[in-house]
């Protein structure tokens, strides 16, 4: 699942807890792995130095094309889904619960790449659960894990917006 689809169901779940951005930050990376249990798309790093299942897990960072590219899309995604957060559900009263729970829906995503460069423990361990969690079951097909991610995002929007 992509970061922008993470962090506004993160952002979505902060609604119900606007006073506690602590629990809404926790909310938001449990919704994570909720939805890595749900039929979607994953984009692959082209840099082995950022891919945690990869063969340069471990070893030192190569800076080249490919990891600039990866690290373009990467941050443009996390961007992307904290403007969403923010813009779809953010009011002076729920910014700051909004936002912690947006960055909590990526903070697996954030673990995830922190194992391709410290493969230890408890990071292991959590990238172990994550990679179990994953249904990428639109790998292969772009165009559909798009449109997966978009009706994600829409029915999050629509749950939250009733509460």
């Amino acid at each position: 699942m992509t970061f922008s689809a993470h962090a506004v169901a993160g952002g979505a779940l902060a609604l119900a807890m606007p006073h506690h951005p602590a629990l809404a930050f926790v909310a938001g990376a449990a919704s994570h792995f909720a939805l890595d249990a749900t039929p979607h798309w994953n984009y692959h790093p082209r840099s082995a130095s950022i891919d945690p299942e990869g063969a340069g897990v471990g070893k030192p960072v190569v800076y080249d094309r490919d990891l600039a590219i990866d690290l373009s899309v990467i941050a443009f995604d996390g961007v992307l889904g904290l403007v969403l957060a923010f813009i779809f559900f953010a009011t002076p009263a729920t910014w700051f619960a909004v936002m912690c729970g947006a960055v909590g829906g990526i903070a697996p995503d954030a673990l995830h790449l922190l194992y391709s460069r410290w493969p230890h423990e408890p990071i292991a361990l959590i990238n172990k659960l994550h990679c179990r969690m994953q249904w990428d079951i639109f790998e292969h097909n772009t165009i559909a894990g798009i449109f997966s991610q978009i009706a994600i995002i829409t029915l999050v929007f629509v749950i939250a917006k009733m509460i």
